[in-house]
């Protein structure tokens, strides 16, 4: 099973987490496609934090995404997931007792599934995916666990095929050529430029290594390098890096 991520729910996911120096969380949207999980909202509601918790019992917080999926229509979608997500900003990813036990209530609260992802500020997080009152063979399996899944950007959304669109219909790339000092002016389309283009995936992991001190151009050599899965392995590792003495290496691991 893998779990897609869309561009503009990953962006606000990791914005919300990020945005404060406490703990913070909320919940989210996510569907079946096949054998796959689509997350594709991130919302917050009502709750109290600390720098080791997150409450949304005293502020009704749970109560007001129910609400709002209620709203939405979302529940009467048979492929329906609901997201339970919260941070842990400077330290490590893990699933407490209080996370357990938050999983076991939404369960005999009627939840029959449940995404749930715990990020850190430095882009390392956790991930799994709970199925409740599981019938097999006529057996009753309980509760069903999928632990260590992996988060993947969703390059062929809505948003990244938007742009892709945008991009092919308006944009036209002019390259000039000097020869005995006459300007010999070609113009192709981008959808038939035969260099090199970024994607949408590319362009963001591009972004995310400026953000880490990369130039453009030191960014493009390292996608070039390791690759989008290798930038999002670098940055979620947290290790403190140089641009120049990394692409050096020739890399990560």
């Amino acid at each position: 099973m893998e779990v897609l991520i869309d561009s503009h729910t990953e962006r606000r996911l990791w914005a919300l987490i990020r945005a404060v120096s406490t703990e913070i969380g909320g919940w989210g949207y996510a569907r079946l496609k096949g054998s796959d999980l689509i997350w594709e909202q991130v919302f917050l509601v009502p709750q109290e934090v600390s720098h080791s918790e997150v409450d949304f019992e005293a502020t009704g917080g749970d109560v007001a995404a129910i609400e709002r999926a209620v709203n939405d229509g979302v529940l009467e979608d048979p492929a329906f997931v609901w997201v339970s997500w919260h941070s842990h900003h400077s330290m490590k990813p893990f699933w407490s007792k209080t996370d357990e036990a938050r999983i076991a209530a939404l369960a005999k609260a009627g939840i029959t599934r449940l995404l749930s992802f715990v990020g850190c500020h430095d882009g390392d997080y956790r991930l799994r995916l709970d199925v409740f009152d599981v019938q097999a063979h006529d057996v009753n399996l309980g509760q069903v666990s999928v632990n260590e899944l992996e988060l993947i950007s969703d390059a062929d959304d809505e948003f990244g095929e938007s742009i892709n669109r945008e991009i092919a219909a308006n944009v036209k790339e002019v390259k000039t050529q000097l020869w005995g000092g006459t300007s010999h002016i070609s113009t192709k389309s981008a959808g038939e430029e035969d260099e090199r283009m970024l994607g949408v995936s590319e362009a963001f992991a591009v972004s995310d290594l400026m953000d880490h001190d990369f130039t453009y151009d030191e960014a493009l050599r390292a996608l070039d390098d390791i690759g989008v899965e290798g930038v999002d392995d670098l940055i979620e590792s947290g290790v403190a890096f140089e641009p120049d003495e990394m692409l050096l290496q020739g890399g990560v691991d």
